[in-house]
């Protein structure tokens, strides 16, 4: 994420906590290994808006994430309605490039599983499943 800053009209703030998570009794042992990734700020230049510069950046922050298996997740701290809609395109893009559509579409999703390899939120995969017809 950090060779990104010096070629794109973004910046972000991205901060790592450790904290107990609603998976607590699974990740008791691992407490101090396992970190929370929260997005607290977004901004793209309002010159380079509307040009895919941040679903570029949010991208590549999920795809960073998603490589490093001591992060259960990536949140967003009050995202703007207009952030929601950059976080929502991007998820389902990640979602098909994935091909997981089809398993939160199925009865009983591994939810735990697909928070590990996506690095959602158990909030958002609940949203998102719900959304696409989750059963």
């Amino acid at each position: 994420v950090n060779c990104l800053r010096s070629t794109l009209p973004a910046d972000m703030s991205l901060d790592e906590f450790r904290e107990l998570s609603p998976r607590a009794e699974e990740l008791w042992d691992q407490r101090r290994q396992v970190v929370r990734l929260n997005v607290s700020q977004f901004v793209v230049l309002p010159h380079f808006q509307g040009q895919g510069h941040g679903k570029q950046l949010l991208r590549a922050i999920y795809k960073e994430a998603q490589s490093d298996s001591a992060v259960l997740d990536l949140n967003v701290e009050q995202p703007t309605d207009i952030f929601k809609t950059l976080r929502h395109g991007v998820e389902l893009d990640l979602l098909k490039e994935k091909d997981k559509i089809n398993v939160l579409r199925g009865e009983n999703p591994p939810w735990h599983l697909l928070q590990t390899k996506l690095k959602f939120s158990m909030a958002r995969l609940f949203a998102i499943g719900q959304a696409v017809g989750s059963k």
